[in-house]
């Protein structure tokens, strides 16, 4: 019986201690600072925009579907950084911490190959980290389309993931979107795969070598 009462105490001061540490999360931001000077990413300058100017593109009106994907394909190109390095996993929280959700904490360290640099579904949280990769960019992307009653999906190309999205209901258009480099290739991916020197040029007017 004492042994009982002593569990029972115990769960409870834990489960005290960890919706304290989860109100604690509401107000540390999962956004280093460090990474607006950070220079181990693969773009040069690679984010010049802050969380609160990539919400009022997002927030915009999108009357016009291929100016809205084009304006926001750029603009989180230009706000969340391109790192995703596990040197740096616990500097710019790619681990996610344990004020964040200890269960995710615990689980990098259980299972590093999968749970240490974590991909957020919640494009919101990801933006909030304002770092990632290739697929981590599109996520966001394809998200704020869904929201916005974009039809979005998301393709893995060689390695390499991007965004599609529906710009023409009427005459089922798509775009390709690359939010990691910027780039918008308005073609669907269909006709891409037919003929992949189209994005060529795309890249190349972006700076990119091709």
């Amino acid at each position: 019986m004492k042994n009982n009462r002593i569990l029972i105490r115990i769960l409870f001061l834990s489960g005290i201690l960890l919706i304290g540490n989860n109100i604690w999360g509401l107000f540390v931001s999962l956004r280093n600072p460090d990474i607006y000077i950070e220079t181990n990413t693969d773009f040069e300058n690679d984010i010049t925009l802050t969380e609160n100017e990539l919400y009022e593109v997002i927030n915009s009106a999108n009357s016009n579907p291929k100016e809205y994907v084009t304006r926001i394909n750029e603009t989180i190109f230009k706000s969340i950084s391109d790192y995703w390095e596990v040197e740096g996993a616990d500097k710019y929280n790619l681990r996610v911490p344990f004020h964040e959700n200890f269960l995710l904490f615990f689980s990098s360290y259980l299972w590093p190959e999968k749970f240490l640099r974590y991909e957020f579904a919640d494009y919101r949280k990801a933006i909030e980290r304002g770092v990632g990769g290739c697929s981590q960019h599109a996520i966001i992307l394809s998200e704020v389309l869904y929201e916005k009653g974009i039809k979005s999906r998301i393709i893995s190309l060689h390695g390499h993931v991007i965004s599609t999205a529906q710009v023409d209901a009427i005459d089922d258009e798509w775009w390709v979107l690359d939010p990691q480099y910027g780039v918008v290739v308005p073609f669907s991916i269909e006709k891409i795969e037919q003929d992949p020197n189209i994005v060529t040029s795309y890249y190349a007017d972006a700076g990119y070598d091709t």
